[in-house]
């Protein structure tokens, strides 16, 4: 009888260190966080800002940023910028993306504005990179490689692609000033 007690308590002993010793530790998941704020020639303060960020699929090590503005829950503008790398530090924007082509593959900008009635979703006007200005930049303040998460300012000047009138309250040349964003790579 002592023996087999003995066995028991050992067995299970055994056990509950195996199940412990064993068991994954599972990571929490990271929160998707995801705000953005830009100033647009003084327009669109009214408007809630969220951005959405992607990592490059053919691209290595660069995500692209997307960031919509919308009022009511209908899109009014977006802000794209492309083939950004995804490390700390300041990088110059010097890609022009044009309707479903970019010029290169070095960081990009393009603005667009829309006409979304909760049906339809129409791009009204296209703004690209203008590369005369000096001031097109995209600073990556944070990145944490565990969590994905990324952080970063930016500010650039765009010019109207011709092919796109829809008639907006926009001038030609646009800055996009004081630009922020955080979100979670997806």
């Amino acid at each position: 009888m002592k023996y087999s007690a003995v066995f028991i308590t050992t067995f299970l002993y055994s056990v509950t260190i195996f199940l412990f010793t064993s068991c994954e530790k599972i990571s929490p998941q990271p929160e998707n966080r995801s705000n953005a704020s830009y100033h647009l020639n003084g327009l669109d303060g009214a408007l809630w800002k969220g951005a959405s960020a992607r990592q490059s699929y053919y691209l290595k090590d660069t995500f692209d940023l997307s960031i919509q503005a919308s009022e009511k829950g209908l899109v009014k503008r977006t802000i794209s910028l492309d083939h950004l790398l995804i490390k700390e530090g300041i990088q110059e924007i010097s890609g022009i993306r044009k309707l479903g082509s970019t010029d290169n593959n070095s960081p990009a900008a393009s603005v667009r504005t829309i006409s979304d009635d909760g049906h339809d979703f129409l791009i009204l006007d296209w703004y690209y990179l203008d590369t005369s200005a000096v001031d097109n930049w995209v600073n990556i303040i944070q990145y944490n490689e565990e969590t994905q998460f990324i952080q970063g300012t930016f500010q650039f000047t765009a010019i109207r692609d011709t092919v796109f009138v829809g008639g907006n309250d926009l001038p030609d040349t646009i800055q996009v000033r004081e630009g922020y964003f955080e979100a979670t790579l997806e």
